[in-house]
């Protein structure tokens, strides 16, 4: 016999051994083989093989990695596959040296870990077939080497990375056609901050600040109007429309005071009168009360008129102040009551 055929016929004995190896222990491992065939462009190991042995088998077992694998004929070669024919059967072509075999039973899930993890829903819909329902799977769409863990619909084979992801405080998870961000929050554009309505909101990395406004004095999340803050006190008994002057000469007059923010407390009253008062009352010959009533918080600082009567006109003289409320008390902005007689501004509990 010529030497040809006899090294063939050596080659075509070693090769059928195998085979039948494989073919022997089929129903153990659920394997099939699929003669000239292979799974192109998956292969993550290859190596030598034991003539006759069954090392292509037992390695891809051993391995989580394994879906399938190539025996190259003549050649005794492994090429371990992460990936079967049913997740990707465009890359399931024809190979003359080749045998392809699929292991089944005992494969890992495509996805199923992170060292496994699906390109997209729809490879593990078709590697998985059935056996795909919707819920969590460890995804590396670019195929950076990075698997991320997400939720698979599998009706729409549509993956959300932002189920199982958390962004830092501030930030927000942003699906991506293969991926998940997570963007800052601008909660000044948004309207989600917690600053006051008389302060400023300006957006930075991951937060915000607040400032009041001008005017105002506080943090930024709680803002008072400056003259709420920084006011001085009118407290004499003789402001209170309830005193009354004993002589010409007892009478006292708002010639020197302010400008500025004033507020009524103690023994002066609380908050200026708001309708015409007895003559002479407060201390002085032309008392002054307020027209046109006290504002609301949200009025903010308005224009009032401040009359002050004499002993038959309830407006004899006028002039103008500002008044703002603070919430429990009054603030006014007062000047040098007009000339001309004796005025003051007066107080009422």
């Amino acid at each position: 016999m010529p030497r040809k055929n006899i090294v063939f016929m050596v080659v075509l004995i070693s090769l059928t051994s195998v085979l039948q190896s494989h073919a022997s222990q089929r129903c153990r491992i659920d394997s099939y083989s699929i003669y000239q065939m292979m799974l192109k462009g998956h292969t993550f190991k290859t190596f030598k093989a034991q003539a006759g042995s069954l090392d292509c088998r037992h390695a891809c077992l051993a391995d989580i990695r394994c879906q399938s694998y190539n025996v190259v004929m003549f050649e005794n070669l492994c090429e371990l596959n992460n990936r079967s024919k049913e997740a990707r059967p465009e890359d399931f072509i024809k190979s003359e040296n080749r045998y392809h075999f699929g292991k089944v039973s005992e494969r890992v899930p495509l996805a199923s870990i992170p060292e496994l993890p699906g390109y997209s829903c729809k490879e593990i819909k078709a590697s998985e077939q059935e056996q795909a329902v919707s819920g969590n799977y460890w995804l590396d769409p670019i195929r950076s080497g990075n698997s991320i863990l997400a939720y698979c619909d599998m009706e729409t084979e549509i993956a959300d990375y932002c189920v199982k992801h958390q962004c830092a405080e501030h930030a927000m998870c942003v699906n991506g056609d293969m991926k998940y961000t997570c963007a800052y929050i601008d909660e000044c554009t948004e309207g989600s901050h917690s600053c006051h309505n008389d302060a400023s909101c300006k957006n930075t990395a991951g937060s915000y600040v607040c400032t009041c406004n001008s005017g105002y004095l506080g943090d930024g999340f709680n803002c008072i109007p400056e003259e709420c803050q920084n006011y001085k006190s009118l407290t004499t008994k003789t402001r209170n429309t309830k005193y009354f002057a004993t002589s010409k000469e007892d009478l006292l007059c708002d010639n020197k005071l302010g400008p500025g923010w004033f507020r009524f407390q103690g023994a002066a009253g609380k908050v200026m009168p708001t309708k015409c008062i007895s003559w002479k009352s407060c201390g002085t010959l032309r008392p002054g009360w307020l027209n046109g009533g006290h504002p609301r918080m949200e009025d903010g600082k308005v224009s009032r008129k401040v009359n002050f009567r004499s002993i038959d006109n309830c407006a004899f003289k006028t002039t103008t102040i500002q008044v703002r409320n603070c919430g429990s008390f009054f603030v006014y902005y007062l000047h040098n009551a007009p000339s001309g007689g004796c005025q003051r501004y007066c107080g009422t509990d």
